[in-house]
């Protein structure tokens, strides 16, 4: 098979479920801790839906690991046994029905290690996922808080990628090429199907015929004036009257209204008993992980619990050390699925309430 090569404009696109997301973070943390300065490179299944029709539009739903003894070292480099168990997974997960496989995933740890596609990757894809309904997601974990992630895909016939390298968290909305941006060039407003009436315009007197009114004023005022001149009398003046005045009525008075009583906003009850665990929290840490450590490790987390018991909320708190923030994500984790029974008044109500509580991890040596 040939090699990978860019994606055309026009690819397949991928949407990710947010549990999909939150396992493959996990396997590939979970792997770049297991070896120190190397890691241990993991891959699995990628399962959820796609449509009839190309391009194709996959959506990834869930993930499942592909078991590998590593018998050839740390790399994910699967062995007979190892396909042997392959294939039985495949042939389970195909008859179970509720998510197709559609893929598969891999993760790259060590030096030098980046999103590539390799010659283990390339015999994988040629004995069980030569599909062009199958796609590729190459995973570099770099830190504990950072995991680049690429996916490549089936186009004539050859194995693309995407040509773009993005971090693991991006791909919870969308992943695979871009499509062509829409055309943003603005629509033309809509003419209304009716015409406005306008008002008759009123035709404003000519300023000629303006003239002639004030000439003809002042020729028939002067023409009083000289006829009540020469018969020596005088203009009478008019007399001033005095409009009479109309008292108004007083403005009504309205009638005061009654005002409700206020409402007192209910007093919230203290909690006279605190919300207690009903269960032991156990973070889901692995046995390479716990192997590291040389003595318990005590976590902090605040746990936001409801009436019922039930947590809705639960923040570690800051560490520095990578480790301990590590394992403190973990026990938040395990929290949230924890019941509690909810803390209650004097009266017995159930409340909800907020509690700081202590998980503690053992070193290996200490399960046994």
């Amino acid at each position: 098979m040939a090699g990978a090569q860019p994606a055309p404009i026009f690819a397949p696109a991928v949407s990710w479920s947010g549990e999909a997301i939150r396992k493959l973070r996990t396997l590939a943390v979970d792997g770049l801790l297991a070896l120190p300065q190397r890691g241990m490179e993991t891959g699995g299944l990628l399962l959820g839906s796609v449509s009839e029709r190309a391009p194709f539009l996959f959506s990834i739903e869930d993930v499942c690991p592909i078991q590998c003894e590593h018998r050839f070292g740390p790399g994910f480099t699967l062995s007979g046994a190892d396909h042997e168990a392959l294939r039985e997974q495949l042939a389970s997960a195909r008859a179970c029905g509720e998510h197709c496989v559609i893929g598969f995933f891999r993760t790259r740890t060590g030096p030098g290690a980046s999103t590539f596609f390799d010659e283990a990757d390339r015999d994988l894809v040629d004995n069980y996922f030569d599909d062009p309904s199958h796609i590729f997601l190459a995973l570099h974990p770099r830190s504990l808080s950072r995991c680049e992630a690429a996916v490549y895909f089936w186009t004539g016939g050859r194995l693309t990628t995407t040509g773009r390298v993005c971090e693991l968290s991006e791909l919870t909305l969308a992943a695979g090429p871009s499509q062509p941006p829409p055309d943003r060039t603005p629509e033309p407003e809509p003419q209304p199907s009716f015409m406005l009436e306008t008002a008759p315009q009123q035709r404003r007197p000519s300023i000629t015929m303006w003239f002639v009114g004030v000439l003809c004023g002042l020729a028939l005022g002067g023409f009083l004036v000289v006829h009540y001149r020469g018969s020596g009398r005088t203009l009478p003046k008019p007399e001033p009257t005095e409009a009479a005045a109309v008292p108004s009525p007083p403005p009504a008075v309205p009638e005061p209204q009654p005002q409700p009583p206020a409402e007192l906003p209910p007093q919230a009850e203290p909690v006279a008993r605190r919300a207690v665990s009903l269960e032991a929290i156990r973070p889901g840490v692995p046995e390479s992980i716990a192997a590291r450590l040389t003595e318990p490790v005590h976590l902090i987390l605040r746990v936001d619990i409801d009436e019922t018991g039930h947590v809705t909320s639960a923040r570690p708190a800051e560490y520095s050390d990578g480790m301990r923030r590590y394992l403190a994500q973990r026990a938040a984790e395990a929290a949230r699925a924890a019941r509690f029974r909810p803390a209650e008044s004097a009266s017995g109500r159930p409340l909800p309430s907020t509690e700081t509580i202590t998980v503690t991890v053992h070193p290996a040596e200490s399960r046994q």
